[in-house]
C-alpha cells in the first residue's frame, strides 16, 4: 500500500498560505470535514497535513463539478415546457 506522501498531490495550497501552520490545517481540515479531524490525523507532519488539506480541497472541488455537470446534463432529459415550472419549484 502506498504511503500517505504517494497519495496526495504535491503542490502549494490553492487558497491557504504556504505558511500554513499545523494548527490552520486542522482547522481548514475541520471545516473543509464539517466535523473534527480524527485524532490520527494529529500526528501527521505539517507537509503532509498541508497536502492533505490541498488534496480534500481538490477533491472537494472536483465533486462540486461533477455534480454540476450532471445537474446540466438532467435537463436535456425533462421536456422543454416543464423545465420552466421545474427550475421554478427547485428553486
Amino acid at each position: 500500500m502506498p504511503g500517505l506522501g504517494q497519495l496526495l498531490p504535491p503542490r502549494g495550497l490553492a487558497g491557504y498560505g504556504a505558511s500554513m501552520s499545523r494548527r490552520e490545517a486542522l482547522q481548514a481540515l475541520e471545516a473543509q470535514l464539517g466535523a473534527a479531524p480524527p485524532a490520527g490525523l494529529r500526528s501527521l507532519s505539517e507537509e503532509e497535513l498541508r497536502r492533505l488539506v490541498e488534496a480534500v480541497n481538490t477533491a472537494r472541488r472536483g465533486q462540486a463539478a461533477e455534480l454540476k455537470a450532471a445537474g446540466e446534463k438532467a435537463w436535456a432529459h425533462i421536456p422543454w415546457l416543464l423545465r420552466a415550472p421545474i427550475r421554478k419549484i427547485v428553486g
